[in-house]
């Protein structure tokens, strides 16, 4: 009787404890997911459905293949009691640019087959599609990190401040030598041509004639100065550069600029000097505004050039060869059929040039362009004058001639007035 007792009682245990377990009802509840620094991440939250719950419980996730990703515990929850959970894996092992089925269970070690995956008896189970994007957008970090490895500075800190400003200082340096060196590499330094004369030289012309004086004295004008005082009883020279219309400089551009010494024997080529395009060209602008220049306006527009011009000189220039003549060549250049030279040649009656004669020369013209050289002439440093003082007469005398150059003419003195009969009743007649 006694055994028959203890039997019912285990039995009635047993029975008992199969009751507690069934009696475990589980669901899956909000069910969300992201994709957030390259892992697919899983939220949810269990319900206790069912009666208190005594032991902890196991949940899963689990692929569509029934591949298990993730898994954590739960520990026992009280009749209606919920709790949040969290599972995450790897997104890189699914391929992109799908959408792939996840499923959270709790209660089962495996992911029942497809027709079965409902709420089950001691279990349950939610599920969720989760779009995997490119590895580039679900890996943020990845993109934000520097491909070359260079370690961010905290600009908080002095000592990375100075290095900062010293690393742009050396870039800066660097672009520089590369420039100056692009630039020697594919820049061509500035051209002075030779100059042939633009007018016709006829060689069996009688010299005594008047063309022939004409054409012998064009070979001598080098520029449009006069040398003041002259001296009694000399000659000189000059070629003025108008326009068809007769006024100074106009049609003619300044193409070309060069300054050099020279000795008997011609050209030194070690102190030639090339202008470049800007001192050309500034040169050139100061031409176009001849008309309204008058002789301060004039050095004011050729003082930087001139001041460029003596700097090149004197940095070729020694002690032993800076008592040497200097030269100044300007290049000119017109259209044909708007531009025109004169030549004007002058005696000296006292101590001031008077006209002797004027005219045009005949042209050879090639391309449709005039070209014309004037060529002025300065002194080299003089025996009193020490480098400085040079430096200074010489820029002072370029911009003298520059500035005469450009400067507008004087208007021409009024005619004579007619003698009146007041005036020829007074005239002391002169007789032999």
């Amino acid at each position: 009787m006694r055994r028959l007792f203890v039997l019912t009682l285990f039995l009635l245990l047993a029975v008992t404890g199969l009751s507690a377990q069934q009696s475990i009802d589980y669901r899956i509840r909000n069910i969300s997911s992201q994709v957030r620094d390259g892992q697919v991440v899983v939220d949810f939250s269990i319900l206790n459905n069912g009666g208190a719950v005594s032991s902890a419980q196991v949940v899963h996730l689990f692929d569509s293949e029934g591949k298990q990703l993730a898994t954590s515990q739960i520990q026992p929850l009280g009749a209606s009691e919920s709790a949040e959970l969290e599972l995450s894996t790897s997104a890189s092992q699914f391929p992109s640019g799908i959408i792939q089925t996840f499923y959270v269970v709790v209660g089962l070690d495996q992911l029942p087959p497809a027709d079965q995956r409902g709420q089950l008896g001691g279990g349950s189970i939610g599920s969720i599609g989760v779009f995997i994007p490119p590895l580039s957008q679900s890996s943020p970090n990845a993109t934000d990190t520097p491909s070359s490895g260079l370690p961010s500075l905290d600009l908080s800190k002095p000592e990375n401040i100075a290095l900062a400003v010293v690393i742009v200082a050396v870039v800066l340096i660097l672009l520089w030598v590369i420039t100056v060196i692009v630039r020697l590499l594919f820049s061509r330094p500035p051209t002075f041509t030779v100059w042939q004369p633009p007018y016709m030289i006829t060689p069996l012309i009688d010299p005594n004639s008047t063309n022939g004086r004409r054409q012998l004295w064009q070979q001598h004008a080098q520029s449009d100065t006069l040398p003041a005082p002259c001296s009694p009883g000399s000659y000189m020279v000059r070629k003025l550069l108008i326009g068809s219309s007769g006024v100074k400089l106009s049609g003619w551009h300044v193409t070309g600029l060069r300054i050099n010494q020279y000795d008997r024997y011609g050209r030194v080529a070690r102190s030639q000097t090339v202008a470049g395009k800007g001192t050309v060209k500034a040169l050139d602008r100061a031409a176009r505004k001849s008309p309204t220049l008058d002789w301060e306006h004039g050095q004011r527009a050729v003082r930087p050039v001139a001041r460029t011009l003596s700097s090149v000189l004197l940095k070729k220039t020694n002690k032993q060869n800076a008592i040497l003549p200097v030269a100044l060549d300007i290049r000119f250049t017109g259209m044909h059929g708007e531009v025109r030279i004169l030549f004007e040649l002058y005696g000296c009656n006292g101590n001031s040039w008077q006209e002797i004669d004027h005219w045009e020369p005949e042209m050879r013209v090639i391309n449709g362009s005039i070209s014309e050289n004037f060529t002025y002439s300065l002194s080299g440093q003089r025996p009193e004058e020490n480098r400085k003082q040079f430096s200074q007469r010489l820029q002072t005398e370029i911009t003298h001639l520059l500035a005469a150059m450009v400067q507008a003419p004087p208007p021409p003195p009024p005619a004579p007035r007619p003698p009146t009969e007041d005036t020829a009743e007074n005239a002391v007649v002169v007789s032999e």
